[in-house]
């Protein structure tokens, strides 16, 4: 059983999420990045998720998990929770 510590990120693949990985993995922490995709941001990844996860492994040692969350972001946009915040986002809490 590997006991080395891990840890989950949320990556947007901008410099923050980037650097927070880093760090992270500098402490000896191993570090499972998540990008989620949708048509409204990122989709086009879907075309080729491993050429995109190769380039972000080469460029800065992170390993990255494309999930497509269209279904569940659809869903949540045509009934939130909550209904609607003044800019037309959808409350959730």
């Amino acid at each position: 059983m590997n006991n080395t510590p891990c840890a989950i990120a949320l990556f947007s693949g901008g410099l923050d999420s980037i650097l927070a990985c880093r760090v992270i993995a500098s402490q000896g922490i191993r570090v499972q990045a998540v990008k989620f995709v949708t048509p409204f941001f990122d989709y086009d990844l879907l075309e080729n998720e491993e050429r995109y996860k190769k380039k972000i492994m080469s460029q800065f040692g992170i390993d990255v998990i494309v999930r497509d969350i269209t279904q569940s972001y659809i869903e949540l946009l045509n009934n939130p929770p909550h209904g609607f915040g003044k800019n037309f986002n959808p409350c959730i809490h």
